[in-house]
């Protein structure tokens, strides 16, 4: 009988831990029910928090390297019409969580110099090593056809709920894409987030007001990063980081003006942080389709 009972409290376990790697994957509990068909919502939300996740409140909006995988094919192709491409050259599978409403709603955001969503991202670094920042490829799309390119480059980075104190913010990204294993364990680092912690910089990506901060994060957790969402993460030189252009297609969105104004500020620490710019990508939209 104890036997039955241990193999039980295995395989219960075992299924905890599933969907709440699942659920840091995802980031909505709707997305992944279908893979537990045996767990009923309510008990799924009992063992999300019972595992302390962050969760992300409403409707998941668009996936967010969706959107900017068809804004940038489009911006390229100059003068075609947004639903002509969407309808002669976007891959069925992004029509299938993209609409024509809602790219429409996000270039009307863009054109306007508004946002209708916040995201975090972190620039993440060892104490004393400013210019060594983590990245990672993303996987969380495994084909191109999807929307996004396989294994593209990106900081740790989330949608958040708009208005939650920062350390919410922050703590999701670090669930989601920096500790995740942590998570599972139950050893979440809780008190490398400060109490008041200021963004450096806001970046606007589509429609998505992106704050960035700056997290250092002692050497031995170093060789705790995981994610379901990053692959590969590991510590950077932020001048290699640089090198890109912020239009490559192997590099997310973002991530290469997010890197830019961490240099300018740990370079000129006397002078003022960027509070708030466009990415390369809301500029080319502006020039190209006023």
């Amino acid at each position: 009988m104890t036997e039955l009972f241990d193999q039980y409290d295995y395989t219960h376990q075992r299924i905890q831990n599933s969907l709440v790697l699942a659920y840091l994957k995802e980031g909505s509990v709707n997305a992944i029910l279908p893979q537990f068909p045996e767990v009923p919502e309510q008990t799924a939300h009992n063992w999300l928090d019972a595992y302390d996740i962050v969760k992300l409140q409403g409707r998941k909006p668009n996936p967010l390297g969706s959107v900017l995988y068809f804004l940038s094919q489009w911006v390229a192709a100059k003068d075609i019409p947004l639903e002509r491409w969407y309808r002669e050259y976007t891959p069925h599978r992004i029509r299938e969580v993209l609409s024509t409403p809602s790219l429409h709603r996000v270039v009307d955001h863009i054109r306007r110099l508004t946002t209708r969503l916040s995201a975090t991202a972190l620039i993440i670094t060892p104490q004393d090593a400013p210019e060594h920042i983590l990245v990672g490829h993303d996987i969380t799309t495994p084909n191109p056809q999807v929307g996004k390119t396989f294994g593209s480059l990106s900081l740790p980075m989330t949608y958040s709920n708009t208005g939650e104190p920062p350390q919410l913010s922050i703590k999701r990204v670090l669930q989601q894409e920096v500790f995740s294993n942590l998570v599972l364990s139950k050893d979440f680092p809780d008190w490398l987030i400060p109490d008041e912690l200021q963004p450096f910089m806001h970046v606007v990506v589509a429609d998505v007001d992106v704050a960035a901060y700056h997290l250092q994060i002692p050497w031995e957790l170093t060789d705790s990063f995981s994610s379901p969402k990053l692959d590969g993460l590991k510590l950077t030189p932020l001048d290699q980081l640089l090198k890109h252009h912020p239009l490559d297609a192997s590099v997310r969105s973002g991530v290469v003006e997010i890197a830019s104004g961490h240099s300018s500020y740990i370079n000129q620490p006397q002078t003022e942080p960027i509070t708030w710019a466009l990415s390369r990508l809301n500029e080319e939209i502006l020039l190209a389709r006023l």
